[in-house]
């Protein structure tokens, strides 16, 4: 009669060892599931980071070549302003010297000094 029937001390201990390893499977399941989801949130981290790198080295980059653009902007925009002030120079020069020309014509002096003559 023992085989088939158990005692009410054996059910409980059979109870009491299917409810540990149902708890100590959950439990495992658990710490299975924490580890998987803070190794997600760690590659999501470091993603991010990546992200992160990755747009503040390209934002150094562009702020660079910005600068470069700058500079080379400056740079034109100084010669142009030479270039300029020559130019002006010159027509200023030209203008009196054309002026000086002049009035020694209109005085007869131009025709006396064949320097003077175009």
């Amino acid at each position: 009669m023992g085989l088939f029937f158990s005692s009410p001390e054996e059910k409980i201990e059979k109870q009491k060892a299917k409810h540990e390893k149902k708890m100590a499977k959950e439990i495992e399941e658990q710490k299975a599931k924490e580890a998987k989801q803070k190794a997600e949130e760690e590659a999501e981290d470091r993603y991010q980071y990546a992200r992160l790198s990755k747009a503040h080295a390209d934002m150094k980059q562009w702020e660079l070549e910005d600068d470069q653009r700058w500079q080379r902007l400056l740079a034109v925009g100084e010669r142009i302003g030479r270039e300029k002030a020559l130019q002006t120079e010159r027509i200023r020069s030209e203008n009196q010297q054309k002026s000086i020309n002049e009035q020694r014509r209109a005085n007869g002096e131009g025709l006396k000094d064949s320097s003077l003559r175009p």
